[in-house]
């Protein structure tokens, strides 16, 4: 092995992870996946159905919303289930049997293709296009763009391109780890990890270009250069996560430089920590959460939250005692963090879920919202309202900052949970026999959108804009 070789080899070993954890983390669609931008939507608090029912199911508590003091809150549908208002939504999904699918909200969803081998799909911004990887094996990948009202798939990325991408000798091939589209442009950005004969996966943190109209691609950042990267919503920055730093580049790939480094952090398991990024929508600052090298020392340090500057530069906010790897999850409009913290004996599985307003370093205000075996879903687009699970209740709750909580009644163990505007969401559900897609707009029961298909087979993912 040369010496270039022998450092990747040394560098991302870190990151081996098993192969069914992976593709949970993949097909989830959560909004912190590398590279998923949130929605661009932030319609105010004005609808006047949603923002009567929320007024009258949502009791105001103060600051600090205790659990003990709020009654608990559920919305019932008082008429017949109807689909939700969601003008201009296009889902595109990739179903259990691995076909392509296309739904535009008030139309049955359409089958686009129907080869069996998709892996996952990402909608263009505009809506008119998907890229999409395709393996019918998992042993050899290739990359995709077609028109989403259907036509001819175009090849971007050939399998033997991405075997040469592969970067370790012992590797069967390369695939894309990550990959979506550059916001603003026909560009699409994709990371590679090796295939090796077994479980296990390394990232080969590089970034590659391509277009998706010339399909000419090159790559921006070579293996080991780069990590897991977040575009700016204007499509001219970017952040780059590591496992030991976080670095700022031009889209282009130049000004390469470092914002923030921080010490490896024990997962103790076989994968490294990589912070998510989160950029305001103005794309004039990002925002990152880093947890303490070791969670579970007898003494540990507290999570690092703080502003990452166009100047290059971090701004700490506050340290928090933020719950095993959970870090902290930052809203849209980066004036507001939620985060999770232990509450009780060890193995007791309760956490308070506390929210940080008011961000000035020095300054920032922190109040427990509610306490329970808490899981924190996802902010709205406001900024204001959220999502979160209570495992020991089993049921799905919607939050608001500065009120109490109401149970989103319906919604059962919901999966790649992501909120379409301020009063509806998307999620996926696993049924006894099968995947199914659903909406749901607040105060109305959940709509099924589409069956997926069977649980034993793959796993679905999607992709909106609207």
């Amino acid at each position: 092995m040369d010496e270039k070789m022998e450092m990747l080899t040394m560098k991302h070993n870190r990151l081996m992870i098993s192969l069914a954890l992976t593709s949970l983390v993949l097909a989830a669609l959560a909004c912190n996946v590398p590279g998923h931008m949130p929605p661009t939507a932030a319609p105010t608090l004005s609808d006047a159905a949603v923002a009567t029912q929320v007024a009258k199911t949502m009791q105001a508590v103060g600051d600090v919303a205790a659990p003990t003091a709020t009654p608990e809150l559920v919305v019932t549908a008082t008429s017949e289930p109807a689909a939700p208002a969601l003008e201009g939504l296009r889902v595109a999904y990739s179903d259990a049997n691995r076909d392509l699918w296309v739904w535009d909200e008030g139309e049955p969803p359409v089958k686009v293709l129907d080869t069996g081998d998709v892996v996952d799909v990402k909608l263009s911004p505009d809506g008119a296009q998907l890229l999409f990887a395709r393996s019918l094996d998992y042993a050899a990948y290739s990359l995709w763009v077609m028109g989403a009202d259907g036509g001819s798939p175009q090849e971007l990325v050939s399998a033997d391109e991405f075997e040469d991408m592969k970067a370790y000798e012992n590797a069967i091939t390369a695939q894309p780890f990550v990959y979506d589209w550059v916001p603003g442009k026909k560009q699409a950005y994709f990371v590679t990890s090796p295939v090796f004969e077994g479980p296990g996966l390394v990232v080969n943190d590089d970034l590659w270009m391509v277009d998706t109209e010339t399909g000419d691609f090159r790559a921006l950042l070579a293996a080991g250069e780069g990590g897991l990267p977040y575009f700016s919503p204007d499509g001219e920055k970017v952040m780059l996560a590591t496992s030991e730093n976080i670095l700022m580049m031009n889209a282009d790939g130049s000004g390469l430089s470092v914002v923030k480094e921080f010490e490896p952090v024990l997962t103790y398991s076989e994968y490294m920590y990589y912070p998510s990024v989160q950029w305001r929508s103005d794309s004039e600052l990002a925002a990152a959460a880093i947890p303490p090298k070791d969670s579970l020392a007898e003494d540990p340090q507290d999570t690092w939250t703080g502003f990452l500057t166009l100047a290059g530069e971090a701004q700490e906010i506050k340290s928090v005692p933020a719950y095993f790897l959970s870090a902290a999850v930052f809203n849209q409009q980066l004036n507001a963090f939620a985060y999770l913290k232990n509450a009780g004996a060890q193995g007791e599985n309760r956490r308070e879920l506390r929210l940080a307003t008011s961000l000035a370093p020095g300054s920032m205000a922190d109040a427990v919202f509610a306490t329970g075996n808490l899981e924190f879903i996802a902010w709205a687009p406001d900024g204001v309202r959220f999502a979160y699970r209570d495992n020991g209740e089993d049921k799905t709750m919607l939050g608001q900052v500065g009120a109490g909580r109401m149970q989103l009644a319906g919604v059962d163990d919901p999966i790649g949970f992501a909120w379409i505007d301020d009063s509806s969401f998307l999620y996926l559900q696993r049924t006894d026999e099968s995947w199914k897609m659903f909406t749901t707009r607040i105060g109305s029961d959940p709509v099924e959108v589409a069956d997926l298909g069977p649980v034993d087979a793959s796993f679905p993912t999607y992709s909106f804009v609207k």
